[in-house]
């Protein structure tokens, strides 16, 4: 699961919040979690609406991958 995975990579705790009640991580998760992606600025948008698994509103980005070596 990503949020365990993020506190085994010692980031820091409350950055950021978890994004589900349930014991599976969704693919933000992931993307948050993953070394080499980077969010490209001024693409962050938050959506109204609150869906009903989640207490976090939809949200959607641009991420940017980097060349592996």
């Amino acid at each position: 699961m990503a949020e365990v995975d993020w506190e085994q990579r010692s980031r820091p705790a409350g950055i950021i919040a978890p994004t589900t009640h349930t014991d599976q991580a969704r693919h933000i998760d992931w993307i948050l979690a993953t070394p080499g992606l980077r969010l490209v600025p001024g693409t962050f948008r938050v959506h109204p609406g609150d869906p009903k698994v989640s207490d976090h509103k939809p949200t959607s980005a641009q991420y940017e991958l980097r060349r592996r070596p």
